[in-house]
């Protein structure tokens, strides 16, 4: 006969098997939580979901296997948290434990246009690139090959506008945010400190107001030049020039031709190419005599010969082959007190004009004070000027590099007024970013020129030690303050742009100088021969550099925007993205601390809307897991012109 147990004896079995076995009621879940609540994948694509658990006191639930669930497995499918993407649409992946859960929401998407096709995508070694201009640009595939790629989109506008802009949504699909350098734009505000020539473009302002005013007197100009320098001309030094000691009247005005304001002058200094000049009402325990007369040696034997054997020789208006160089307060006055910027002297191009009526052409410029001539800071140790304090040693420090910049102004519109035939109109005045990047690339040349380095040199880290820190700190530290301007905000600002009505502010200057060195080093053949051709020619702007270069320069400014990346940091990329002469990735570590190039991460599903200004660039950095592939998409409010071109480039 069957014997069964009794139900007590069925209850105290039981209970022995819960002690024995106590996971079988579980832990005292409180509330699960799964991170994230959303993502978004692309088909074939997995992302990992993190779930945990904690009691009625708060605490963390450890060593429990959750319960993974897809409620939609035909769009997502999970394994202990790894989600794999199965067809476009939303699924809600569940965690369980305990009795309780909690739900993510995971979106899957389908990669853009032909992505997931064979063949569809191309297959980048590292240094690889490729580049789709308009409506090819729509669409851009990336392979993360077999164990896994990173990459950089760089876009560029490159419209030859001043004034246009264009906005960008960037859709990407399919990758992550990658890891490693460059690190995201950092505080980087040195140049307005140290940039003595950072005058917030007055003198720039200043020029550009008074060429239609001095355009119409050109004619005029023109044939009193040729009538007064026809014939047999002096040597240098039997030219006359006032003697030390001699006052002068010197015009300091800035109304053109009108409404002078007249300094005297002390000529303290007398040169074959200089005839420097004191203003009488200076700040007292300013420059020397002996520091004056060290300007005009530097002037003759650094500054002259560097500046001619590059541009060319300047026209000789007054007639004595030198150059005016007037240092006075109302240099100063022109910095308001406390202004964030400091103008460190200017030329301006009245003085290049006649200053009484011909008989027989008029024209005439009264304000003119008919030379080649430049208005310079001077020190003001105790800030009797608005308040500005100048040390000797900080006027001392820019003069030479101000004197450098501003002496390529007047060797370009001195020949393009009279020693270069063909000029009509207002071509005589170098559009100004164009004319700014000459100047830059003057400063540059002295520090080449007294290191006795040539360009492609690949200078880094090294210009701030030993004997190339003096002359990079005097004649190139500028120059690289600017240009790191430009790269803290490349979206906004380029080589030409004129965003916010300036279009000669730090950045775009240093865009434009940092763009015609990369243009010498490809081009690779005579710097001066193409810095001169720049100058002496009837053409401005981009139809000059079309015409120097041979080539389109709006497609070199876009290989250039891609070498500001590439540089000394990918390897082998091809030599247009390169920069032969300066290793900034180096230079800019070694004074900041960092490379300040500001890019933008790329995370599926997650899109970057992006504002270019003319001729602007924009860097975005993607990963792509291996075995798999990835799109962006790329849109504007409008079909996507000609003028905007996207170039791939596989980084690791």
């Amino acid at each position: 006969m069957m014997r069964f147990p009794s139900a007590a004896l069925v209850l105290l079995l039981v209970s022995a098997a819960a002690c024995e076995n106590p996971a079988v009621s579980g832990p005292d879940v409180e509330i699960v939580t799964v991170s994230p609540l959303a993502r978004t994948i692309a088909v074939g694509e997995q992302t990992t979901l993190i779930a945990s658990a904690r009691d009625d006191e708060g605490g963390l639930i450890e060593d429990e296997e959750f319960q993974w669930s897809s409620l939609e497995p035909g769009v997502a499918s999970v394994n202990l948290g790894v989600v794999t993407g199965v067809a476009p649409g939303t699924a809600r992946i569940v965690a369980e434990l305990g009795g309780k859960a909690d739900t993510a929401q995971v979106t899957v998407v389908a990669l853009a246009g032909n992505c997931a096709d064979a063949g569809a995508t191309p297959e980048l070694a590292v240094g690889g690139s490729y580049t789709r201009n308009g409506a090819a640009a729509a669409v851009l595939c990336l392979s993360g090959a077999a164990s896994g790629a990173e990459y950089t989109l760089i876009s560029h506008f490159g419209v030859e506008s001043t004034t246009a802009t264009m906005a960008l949504r960037f859709d990407p699909v399919g990758v992550s945010p990658p890891i490693g350098p460059p690190s995201p734009s950092i505080a980087f505000s040195t140049a307005a400190a140290r940039d003595a020539a950072g005058d917030g473009g007055f003198h720039l302002r200043l020029n550009e107001r008074a060429v239609p005013a001095l355009t119409a007197l050109l004619p005029a100009a023109r044939q009193a030049y040729a009538r007064t320098h026809s014939g047999p001309r002096m040597s240098t030094a039997q030219q006359s020039a006032p003697a030390v000691g001699t006052l002068l009247q010197l015009n300091v005005g800035l109304e053109f031709c009108t409404k002078p304001d007249y300094r005297t002058g002390r000529v303290v200094a007398v040169s074959n190419r200089a005839l420097v000049v004191a203003d009488t009402a200076n700040p007292v325990n300013g420059f020397t005599d002996a520091d004056y007369q060290h300007v005009a040696a530097t002037f003759d034997t650094l500054v002259y010969p560097v500046n001619a054997a590059a541009f060319g020789a300047p026209a000789d208006v007054d007639g004595n082959g030198r150059s005016l160089i007037f240092y006075t307060r109302a240099v100063n006055e022109m910095t308001p007190k406390n202004a964030g910027y400091v103008v460190g002297g200017f030329f301006y191009g009245r003085d290049l004009f006649p200053q009484k009526n011909d008989p027989n052409f008029g024209g005439a410029c009264a304000g003119s004070n008919l030379a080649e001539m430049f208005y310079m800071l001077v020190p003001d140790p105790t800030g009797t000027v608005n308040g500005n304090t100048r040390s000797a040693n900080y006027v001392r420090g820019s003069t030479v590099g101000v004197l450098a910049h501003e002496f390529q102004h007047l060797i370009s519109a001195s020949r393009r007024l009279y020693l270069v035939p063909g000029i009509d109109g207002t071509d005589w005045n170098e559009e100004a970013w164009l004319n700014e990047g000459l100047s830059h690339i003057s400063e540059e040349l002295l520090f080449y020129h007294r290191t006795q380095r040539q360009p492609r040199g690949n200078i880094g880290g090294e210009a701030l030690s030993g004997a190339l820190r003096a002359p990079y700190l005097e004649f190139q530290e500028s120059n690289t303050d600017r240009f790191g301007e430009w790269l803290k905000q490349p979206e906004q600002n380029s080589t030409h742009d004129a965003a916010e009505g300036d279009e000669a502010d730090l950045a775009t200057r240093g865009a434009s100088w940092a763009f015609l060195r990369y243009a010498a080093d490809r081009r690779n053949g005579s710097d001066n021969a193409l810095w001169y051709s720049l100058v002496n020619n009837t053409s401005v702007g981009f139809q000059n550099l079309r015409e120097r270069l041979d080539a389109e320069p709006v497609e070199w400014m876009r290989d250039w925007v891609v070498s500001v990346y590439t540089d000394d940091a990918v390897p082998n990329v091809p030599a247009i993205f390169t920069q032969p002469s300066w290793n900034f990735r180096s230079l800019y570590t070694a004074d900041v601390g960092k490379y300040p190039l500001f890019t933008r991460p790329l995370n599926s599903g997650q899109a970057v809307d992006v504002t270019l200004v003319a001729g602007g660039a924009s860097y975005l950095r993607a990963a792509v897991a291996g075995g798999l592939k990835a799109s962006v998409a790329v849109a504007s409010s409008a079909a996507l012109p000609g003028t905007l071109s996207v170039t791939v480039v596989r980084t690791k």
